[in-house]
């Protein structure tokens, strides 16, 4: 697990894929570098280190990790803390806000602790 010791994977007893049997073979590698817009490779499951490696050897180097609730979005906070090609959304599914009493409270929580200091109207500031 280089880097990545401190993150757990969130969903270990799901199949990989939610199927039975292998992934698919790797691809060929792309002809220039991409980024992925999103991932979830909490939902995935496995290890993030070789999943972000795998993306590097088929030619994606920057992936964004995007949260659906309060856990994954802290989940994938630490994930792009502890790897510079990962950057990660805090986020809530649609789905997932009606299971929270407090919406609006949990986001501030979550942004505070990422050291961010305001939240307002869907914008983030970091702090200076």
């Amino acid at each position: 697990m280089s880097g990545h010791g401190i993150l757990v994977t969130m969903n270990a007893t799901r199949k990989r894929g939610g199927r039975e049997g292998e992934p698919p073979p790797a691809p060929d590698p792309l002809a220039v570098p991409v980024l992925d817009s999103h991932t979830h490779l909490d939902i995935v499951g496995g290890d993030p280190a070789e999943q972000i490696a795998a993306a590097t050897r088929a030619g994606v180097d920057r992936l964004v990790q995007v949260g659906v609730d309060v856990e994954s979005s802290r989940w994938g906070a630490a994930l792009a803390a502890a790897d510079k090609q990962v950057v990660a959304t805090v986020a809530l599914h649609p789905n997932e806000a009606p299971r929270l009493s407090d919406l609006d409270e949990s986001l501030r929580a979550i942004f505070h602790e990422l050291g961010m200091n305001e939240y307002d109207e869907g914008v983030l500031w970091a702090k200076a």
